[in-house]
């Protein structure tokens, strides 16, 4: 008697089984890279610019190509998982492309996903920092929350101190 395996990847082809292999390591190290790399500061005389590391979204974006190759090989429910993990690397992938964050004497801006969120430095009322975030409080009552968990703690003062070193010079000149 003769037992043959069975199972979801039994049947799978070569080109199946190596796809599925590149796919795994890519979006493993695109989840490692995501969660693990501090974002990239760049300061200047007038601000700072802080945005995601090249390798973080190419990475990932490379994974969710991966996955999707996988998602056309495969078949049944398969598929629709890989289909799933695809779309979900990818918008993890176009968000770290998109996501920048800008500290100038014009204002400080919050690019992503969803747009743009912008606050004028002269309007700021109040800085207030914690390990977590960044919070700016304007006079009309809003506020502009940067999550700085992800940060170094030297990143994190940097811009502690650059925006409030700006909210400070752009009050001063109103």
């Amino acid at each position: 008697m003769v037992i043959r395996p069975s199972g979801p990847f039994v049947k799978a082809t070569r080109a199946q089984s190596a796809l599925l292999g590149l796919a795994t390591v890519l979006t493993l190290a695109a989840l490692t890279l995501a969660l693990r790399t501090a974002p990239r500061l760049i300061l200047s005389n007038s601000g700072l610019v802080i945005h995601t590391a090249p390798a973080v979204y190419l990475t990932t974006l490379l994974a969710a190509a991966a996955l999707a190759g996988l998602a056309i090989l495969l078949g049944g429910r398969r598929r629709g998982v890989a289909a799933i993990l695809a779309m979900a690397m990818l918008c993890l992938g176009l968000h770290h492309l998109a996501w920048r964050l800008t500290a100038g004497p014009e204002g400080l801006s919050l690019r992503g996903l969803r747009g743009t969120r912008g606050v004028a430095l002269w309007d700021v009322t109040r800085v207030d920092a914690d390990a977590k975030a960044l919070a700016l409080t304007v006079h009309a009552g809003g506020s502009l929350r940067i999550a700085t968990d992800a940060f170094t703690p030297e990143q994190r003062a940097a811009l502690e101190r650059t925006v409030s070193r700006l909210v400070r010079e752009a009050q001063g000149a109103r």
